[in-house]
């Protein structure tokens, strides 16, 4: 066997297992944990083979977490110790997800997110790998979040054709203009291999304002979004109070909201790190047909 043939034959069969192990139904990902700051041997296990599988899990605590130093807690047993920090986060580097009085960004709005990644606009020193949400007090209407396996995406995207992949690969498939305030310009490629992890990365976003895509990538581009219009292979789900998500930043998005005038508004713990959830030697030592 030559080696095109044993990259196309490692092709297949990961498409084969990821689509096997494929779920689309928040609850067959779902974890009940006990105490979210002593997490048993079990609880701990599930939440990693779920990221392993689908880069995707969710959790409900029977305890509530109190603050997000109890947050913090239940990251540091699943590994994840490497945190991102950014501006409009507490001391434990956790940022509070709630709305802001003229703020400058969406996620502090209660306005609907399009498709993105987490820090698709980060260089490579502070790569998020992993981000986890809890939420503390969901909306009182919408606030719906919807989550996409990368690696998911990809696959559709290479079976329909190859070279969309290999496209949207360009090291500047697409360029953030520079922030006067946090950051200077950067540009990505949607699609490259971790080489501290050796797993799919993905960087993305549907924004439409502030951002230039390589020429290059336009005919792949808008068959990618074309997927993530029709793909049948989502999750969505609204978090209750008491539950989380911790994923490989995998795409995700969220519908607009509404809070009540008589309840508190809704607020969700978010924490983003640079590891990734799950990741040992042996994962790193497999072969990949990404490569």
């Amino acid at each position: 066997m030559n080696q095109n043939q044993q990259v196309m034959t490692q092709t297949q069969q990961w498409q084969q297992l990821k689509l096997r192990r494929r779920v689309v139904n928040a609850e067959a990902l779902m974890v009940e944990i006990d105490n979210p700051v002593a997490l048993s041997k079990l609880e701990r296990q599930q939440i990693l083979e779920n990221c392993q599988s689908n880069n995707l899990s969710f959790y409900r605590s029977r305890k509530p977490i109190s603050d997000s130093r109890s947050f913090r807690a239940l990251a540091t047993q699943l590994g994840l110790d490497s945190l991102c920090d950014n501006p409009q986060a507490d001391a434990n580097k956790i940022s509070h997800i709630t709305t802001t009085k003229n703020s400058r960004y969406i996620p502090y709005t209660n306005r609907a997110l399009s498709w993105h990644t987490d820090g698709y606009y980060n260089d490579d020193a502070d790569i998020i790998r992993t981000f986890m949400m809890h939420c503390v007090q969901p909306a009182t209407e919408g606030g719906v979040n919807t989550y996409l396996d990368h690696e998911i995406i990809y696959l559709l995207l290479y079976q329909k054709e190859p070279a969309y992949v290999e496209a949207l690969k360009h090291p500047q498939a697409f360029t953030i203009p520079a922030n006067d305030s946090e950051r200077g310009c950067r540009s990505s490629p949607v699609f490259r291999i971790d080489p501290v992890t050796n797993q799919l990365l993905m960087h993305y976003t549907e924004r439409a304002r502030h951002i230039q895509w390589h020429p290059s990538c336009i005919e792949a581009l808008n068959h990618l979004r074309e997927l993530l219009r029709t793909t049948e292979y989502t999750i969505s789900y609204k978090l209750a109070a008491g539950e989380g998500v911790i994923c490989n930043n995998v795409l995700h998005s969220r519908s607009a909201f509404r809070d009540s005038d008589d309840m508190p508004k809704r607020l969700l713990y978010r924490a983003r790190f640079r590891n990734r959830i799950g990741y040992n030697d042996a994962l790193k030592s497999q072969n990949s047909f990404l490569v």
